[in-house]
């Protein structure tokens, strides 16, 4: 199963609009599950949902995640040992999600992009792509480290 989080803030249309269409054309085949929180676009061929109290049990069943470059989410799926992709999503704040996920990536060897468009050519590598593992999960130690470098 794919499991793909948009968070529950921003509206993330553009990355719920570019998995339905891998599903469509069969680029993604077998289930997959969308957090679509406040967005406005609601998927035709993937199931969906706008909130859940946590979606650390979709993390679980999951075997690939989809996901916006949100620091909790970010953090979630590194301590989560599974394969993700995460965008940035332009509608944050001062592009800070795409700042972020560079440095994360520079840390982490996460896979992300700044645009949806690039999904079906990131899917092949982060099928069986494991990021460096997480040694110790806090997330203030991440974030001060974050914010003094």
């Amino acid at each position: 199963m794919i499991f793909v989080t948009v968070g529950t803030t921003i509206p993330f249309d553009g990355l719920l609009e570019a998995v339905d269409n891998c599903v469509a054309r069969s680029v993604i085949d077998g289930p997959v599950v969308c957090q679509i929180g406040s967005g406005e676009y609601e998927p035709k061929h993937c199931e969906w949902f706008k909130y859940q109290p946590s979606i650390q049990e979709f993390v679980n069943r999951a075997d690939l995640i989809i996901g916006h470059g949100g620091t909790g989410t970010t953090f979630q799926l590194l301590a989560s040992d599974k394969p993700f992709i995460s965008f940035a999503n332009p509608l944050a704040a001062a592009d800070h999600q795409a700042e972020f996920l560079a440095r994360m990536a520079s840390a982490y060897d996460i896979i992300w992009s700044r645009d949806p468009g690039e999904l079906e050519a990131l899917l092949p590598k982060a099928r069986d792509h494991r990021p460096k593992p997480f040694a110790e999960p806090r997330l203030h130690d991440h974030l001060k480290a974050f914010l003094l470098s």
